[in-house]
């Protein structure tokens, strides 16, 4: 069963990255947008990834080709999250999608 039909929402991965010009301040870059389906996790459900960086409050389901690493932030509308750890590949077969654990921030 494919997931794809249920990736109705899009979402943009930011980068923090230095800036091209003076005065080469960080600044978060964005990214090229990609598809998913976001959900609430439960406080039971909560996830911590190995090194306790933080506790998730969000789960993003995408393609798993989608390339996002931790630290960087996914942009959803006017909300900004932050992602925990790095994408969980699901392997139920080749390819079949990631899971992303993020934490919203307020800007």
């Amino acid at each position: 069963m494919s997931l794809d039909k249920y990736y109705t929402e899009t979402f943009i991965p930011y980068s923090w990255t230095a800036s091209a010009a003076w005065p080469y301040e960080p600044t978060w870059t964005a990214g090229s947008s990609f598809s998913g389906a976001i959900d609430t996790i439960s406080s039971r459900e909560s996830y911590s990834d190995g090194n306790l960086s933080g506790i998730s409050s969000h789960l993003i389901l995408t393609k798993a080709s989608t390339t996002i690493t931790k630290g960087m932030r996914i942009g959803y509308g006017s909300r900004m999250f932050d992602v925990m750890g790095p994408p969980d590949t699901i392997q139920l077969r080749p390819g079949h999608h990631a899971e992303i654990y993020v934490k919203e921030v307020t800007t």
